[in-house]
């Protein structure tokens, strides 16, 4: 089974509690996580940690999100910790990564780098996109009447990455925009109860599916979790 959930940012208790409700099992079940394990929880790098096995393994596969970004630029010295901490960054994170040693700043920064910002796949004849924000309106690419989906996200990483990752025009493009879209999309990023959803469950339209319950944002959120072969969604409070 393939299952997708998005933005943990740093809550590790509803992760553990999200793989035994859905009775994870890494010989068979493969995992992707659409951006935004840190902040917020507190259990940023602990969460790294538990799931540094299954990133090596290939059964955990985790996306870029802005907050993986910020730190990324944080540590490139390309940002000051004031700024980090402007966009979002818990101070409890920040400490965090300033304690660390040098071999396990560099190893951490490595994952980071890493990090693809997007993914595809196909099931049951079904192809997806995976990526945090979704699109950019100012980089849509058009092709045969269609907008390419992989394209127009590969550009807008090109050009103005930040803005694309927190970026969320998906959400309001017209529909005349929306049913071009020549794959479906599976983001996060923007919590599902800004979206309309009153029980912070999962939002699906016809040209994308959104999969931020609101963890760690204080708006009483949970951990959704989509499984792609079953269509079948969990919760974790």
């Amino acid at each position: 089974m393939i299952y997708v959930m998005s933005d943990l940012h740093g809550d590790l208790q509803k992760l553990k509690k999200m793989l035994k409700k859905i009775k994870f099992d890494p010989t068979r079940d493969k995992i992707i996580i659409d951006g935004d394990i840190m902040d917020r929880g507190g259990d940023d790098l602990n969460i790294y940690k538990f799931l540094t096995p299954y990133i090596r393994d290939g059964v955990v596969t985790v996306l870029l999100g802005n907050h993986e970004y910020f730190c990324l630029q944080y540590l490139r010295n390309e940002i000051s910790e004031h700024t980090w901490i402007a966009f979002g960054a818990e101070p409890s994170t920040v400490n965090a990564i300033k304690k660390l040693n040098e071999e396990d700043r560099s190893r951490f920064y490595e994952y980071l780098d890493n990090l693809p910002y997007y993914i595809e796949l196909e099931v049951d004849d079904k192809i997806f996109v995976i990526t945090h924000s979704g699109l950019h309106a100012d980089h849509l690419v058009y092709k045969k009447g269609k907008i390419d989906v992989v394209t127009s996200i590969e550009e807008a990483m090109k050009q103005m990455p930040r803005d694309f990752l927190i970026s969320i025009d998906i959400h309001h493009l017209p529909a005349s925009q929306k049913k071009m879209f020549d794959r479906h999309l599976l983001v996060g990023h923007v919590p599902v109860i800004n979206l309309g959803s009153k029980n912070n469950h999962i939002v699906r339209t016809p040209y994308y599916t959104c999969i931020d319950g609101g963890v760690g944002k204080g708006i009483g959120g949970s951990l959704a979790c989509l499984c792609l072969d079953t269509e079948e969604e969990f919760y974790v409070d």
